[in-house]
């Protein structure tokens, strides 16, 4: 039931961050992407987040799968000619960041942490 849970929340991440990650705000001519920030976040966020409240890792492997499964299919031309990640700078960072913060979040070692010496 979790790795379902991670699978579908992943997949919500996905969409909401490939529809987001284009947002740039531009301040005095520098560009601010707002919208990449906020979908690395939103990946971050929730990757971390099933790695740390949950003990297995298979819920988070799960929800990384499905974020790039997302991507890999919006990547692509629509019938109409339509293109959720453009070839620029930001999609190019949307289509390659998930991907590395999610291997590195599931790779990360579980601490556990010592039991506290009892006073005797």
């Amino acid at each position: 039931m979790e790795i379902a849970g991670g699978t579908l929340g992943g997949l919500v991440v996905g969409l909401l961050g490939t529809v987001i990650q284009q947002g740039v705000l531009t301040v005095s001519g520098f560009p601010i992407p707002w919208g990449e920030v906020l979908a690395l976040g939103l990946v971050i966020t929730y990757l971390l987040g099933l790695r740390l409240s949950l003990e297995s890792r298979w819920p988070a492997v799960a929800g990384l799968v499905a974020i790039i499964a997302v991507i890999a299919i919006a990547i692509g031309e629509t019938a109409g000619g339509s293109v959720l990640i453009p070839a620029n700078i930001w999609g190019t960072v949307w289509t390659i960041a998930p991907s590395l913060i999610g291997v590195v979040i599931v790779a990360w070692p579980r601490l556990r942490r010592s039991p506290a010496p009892s006073a005797n």
